[in-house]
């Protein structure tokens, strides 16, 4: 006697949709979750007080740096730059102006005078600003 097909719903094809859905879901919300949007969280604002006083005692540590370009002061030929930034610090009555050494890997960047940046930076040991992650305002 020969078999017949059963006729109904087909329950594999919907299981493999089903587990793309939730697949699907999961990423997005994975890409979604609290803290990826935030630039440089965690990270401690920039001491301009006591980067003005002593720059010695914050040389190696990373700070996220508000500021605005007020002038471009040299551009090496690796496409390195070194930017005058003006920053603002609560502890300031006014702003003051760091050097911040822009390295070759944001190249394409563009970085024009009086644009406004979030910037992470390492303080170098010459007591520069080097720009780690760079982020318009």
């Amino acid at each position: 006697m020969a078999r017949r097909r059963r006729s109904g719903f087909p329950l594999r094809p919907a299981l493999a949709g089903l587990a793309a859905l939730l697949l699907a879901g999961a990423g997005i919300a994975w890409m979604r979750r609290p803290g990826t949007d935030d630039f440089a969280a965690g990270r401690q604002p920039f001491p301009a007080r006591e980067f003005l006083d002593n720059f010695f005692g914050l040389r190696g540590n990373r700070y996220v740096v508000k500021g605005r370009i007020t002038e471009q002061l040299r551009y090496g030929s690796d496409r390195t730059r070194l930017f005058a930034l003006s920053v603002t610090d609560t502890a300031l009555s006014d702003p003051c102006e760091v050097g911040l050494l822009v390295p070759s890997e944001f190249g394409s960047e563009n970085i024009q005078t009086g644009q406004e940046f979030h910037i992470l930076v390492e303080v170098d040991q010459n007591g520069l600003l080097r720009a780690l992650e760079i982020k318009k305002a």
